[in-house]
This record gives structure tokens, C-alpha cells and sequence, in this order.
């Protein structure tokens, strides 16, 4: 199984946090347009996690477009702010789903989808899109990724497109900018059977 440095992980965050994080990320996808005229801006903006309706809400909002996924996270995982950095970039991958698999190279692996930003693939095209809106910057904020342990795989849940557009950035700089703000990582022993983490594909 492959090994990494132990994660350092910041404080921990309740699951209200991480689908706040997921919708506020998710919400200008079309799915969303005819529930925005019901939805008060504060839900989305300015969250108050002590409102248990809002936080309900919240979940609802994103489990409708999300529910595959959010459903089947393990109950047990605990959630951590954490910060990226270039030696993490190794460990991270996409979920292993088949609309990944050609841009990857069917590898999942973030570096391969470099390598094939101007290629034609769907998710190329967007990658590319957010990599003309970031003007050359490269930050990295508000991922969601799973892993089974700070030594795992990582694995992106929410976030796959504007990681790696700003890595691409990056890149081309031999990585001497990557500036990282808050992302979080969710942690379970389970979590090595979740059908969208990388790791038990990877042993």
C-alpha cells in the first residue's frame, strides 16, 4: 500500500461546515437556478451554523444534486481544515469514476490531468476555462477530500476542476507559488471502501 508523510491537520470542523463549503462551491451549477428565488442569500454567504433549519436546508440543497456520494460517506469520518502543499500534490487524486478516466489516462491522478488540459475532453475544456479567470494566480481553497488516514491517498470529492486548473498554473512556475487557503479532509478507516476514494484501486 502507498505510504505518505503524515498529514498535519488543523482544527476539526463539523460536517455543516463541509456542505456549506460543497454547495457555496456547487451553486452556480443550472440543477440550483429555480431553487435561488426561495433561497435567502444568508444561507449561502453569510451561514450560521448554530441554525439547525440552515444547516438541514443547506444539506438538502446539496444532497438533491449530490446524493450518490453524500449518502454513502462514512458515518464515522471526522473532518479537518487542512492546508495543500507541493509535497501533497503526489498523494491527491480524482474520484475513480469513468467520466475521469480518459483525461487521466485511467489513472486519476491530478498530474495526468495536466498533461491533457488542451485536450478535448469535457472536463479539459472547463479546466481551461478557470485557468484564463485565474490571471496567472494559483490559489488553492475549499476543497473537500476524503482519505482513510493522514498517511493515505487522498482522494477530491468537490474541487476536482480548480485544483487543477491552479496546479496547472502552478506548474509553470516550477511550483514556486502555491498558495493555499483553507481546504478540509475528511478521515474514516471506512473510508477505504467508499466507492469514490481512491485507495482501495490503488493497493
Amino acid at each position: 500500500m502507498n505510504k505518505w508523510p503524515a498529514k498535519k491537520l488543523g482544527e476539526p470542523v463539523s460536517f455543516d461546515v463541509i456542505v456549506h463549503s460543497w454547495l457555496k462551491d456547487e451553486w452556480y451549477k443550472p440543477e440550483f437556478d429555480k431553487m435561488k428565488g426561495n433561497i435567502s442569500d444568508h444561507l449561502i454567504m453569510n451561514p450560521d451554523f448554530l441554525n439547525l433549519n440552515d444547516n438541514k436546508l443547506r444539506y438538502g440543497l446539496l444532497y438533491s444534486v449530490r446524493r450518490p456520494m453524500i449518502e454513502t460517506i462514512p458515518t464515522d469520518t471526522c473532518w479537518f481544515k487542512i492546508q495543500i502543499e507541493r509535497n501533497d500534490l503526489n498523494r491527491i487524486f480524482h474520484c475513480p469514476c469513468l467520466d475521469w478516466q480518459d483525461i487521466t489516462n485511467g489513472r486519476f491522478h491530478v498530474f495526468e490531468s495536466i498533461k491533457n488540459v488542451d485536450s478535448q475532453n469535457g472536463h479539459s475544456r472547463i479546466i481551461r476555462e478557470i485557468i484564463s479567470s485565474l490571471d496567472g494566480k494559483c490559489c488553492v481553497n475549499g476543497l473537500v477530500l476524503v482519505a482513510s488516514s493522514p498517511e493515505s491517498a487522498f482522494t477530491i470529492i468537490e474541487g476536482n476542476h480548480r485544483f487543477v486548473a491552479s496546479v496547472s498554473v502552478a506548474s509553470h512556475n516550477g511550483f514556486n507559488e502555491l498558495n493555499s487557503e483553507t481546504s478540509y479532509l475528511g478521515l474514516s478507516q471506512q473510508m477505504k471502501e467508499f466507492k469514490w476514494h481512491i485507495e482501495k484501486y490503488i493497493l
